[in-house]
């Protein structure tokens, strides 16, 4: 039932992985991705990758949608437990250890990349860039979500603006606040992740603006993200609805907790897709 797929060997890669899902994640992150990128005209009819799949909660719940996915990570017990609960699900998901700088599938065997809040942890996004670029299809797409460099709380040490800081004064924040003694993460702002995927043959749509604007749409209950969060979300995209679209998108690109993009791997028009949302 499961593709074949060759693995190749490769040296370790620090970032961290995913914990192990509950059900509002299992779920929730496969209804928005699918969502996304049929918004994007980017539905995908071949097999997926989920790179960094952690415990398998996006790979998981995209097999549960009735896709062929394989997940790829380095972290032995997320693929272990991962596999053992496609095997009890019977879905057409596998799961494999492998890091992102030498990905273990062959050439163009993928339709469609997925990378969620892998980027930021990646000593290399070069190098990850180059082995999405590999394995696509001549038509493929990938699907990324990246921390914002300027979103006002750090997403991983929860941290007001630490990200904002040079490195060094980073590492000194975590070391007073005693939450850790170095900060690994790279948050890019929206041009430096656009122009990444732009320098390595990606044709990008932004879509920050379309995720802010409808985000009840997207998160339905506060169930995911928490009520704190979920109510500053209902906020925001509320007073986005009611500014010029210029001025929004200004916004979405300078301050959204995370950027959302699809960007894909043949070159198409620019300008403007059937759906409205800019293509960058």
């Amino acid at each position: 039932m499961h593709s074949k797929v060759d693995y190749k060997g490769g040296h370790n890669l620090k970032y961290v992985a995913s914990s192990h899902p509950g059900e509002a994640t299992f779920t929730g992150r496969a209804e928005r991705i699918s969502h996304l990128l049929r918004v994007a005209n980017a539905d995908p009819i071949t097999r997926i990758l989920d790179i960094g799949c952690g415990y398998g909660d996006v790979a998981l719940g995209l097999g549960r949608k009735g896709y062929e996915v394989i997940g790829a990570d380095i972290f032995l017990p997320g693929v272990r437990a991962a596999s053992k609960v496609s095997s009890e699900m019977h879905l057409n998901t596998m799961f494999l250890m492998s890091p992102v700088e030498s990905l273990g599938l062959r050439k163009e065997s993928v339709g469609l990349a997925i990378c969620y809040n892998i980027w930021e942890h990646v000593e290399n996004p070069q190098a990850l860039l180059n082995q999405i670029a590999r394995v696509l299809q001549p038509d493929g797409t990938l699907f990324m979500v990246v921390p914002n460099r300027f979103w006002i709380m750090e997403t991983h040490y929860r941290l007001p603006l630490l990200s904002w800081f040079p490195r060094r004064m980073a590492d000194a924040y975590l070391r007073i606040t005693r939450r850790g003694t170095e900060y690994d993460v790279s948050c890019p702002t929206w041009w430096e992740f656009r122009g990444s995927l732009k320098s390595s043959g990606f044709q990008v749509t932004n879509l920050n603006l379309y995720v802010m604007k409808n985000f009840k749409k997207l998160y339905p209950t506060p169930e995911y993200l928490g009520n704190a969060k979920y109510r500053a979300g209902s906020l925001m995209s509320a007073i986005l609805r009611r500014l010029p679209d210029s001025i929004a998108h200004l916004f979405s690109n300078l301050f959204s907790e995370a950027f959302f993009v699809v960007a894909r791997k043949s070159s198409v028009a620019g300008g403007k897709s059937q759906t409205g949302i800019a293509e960058d």
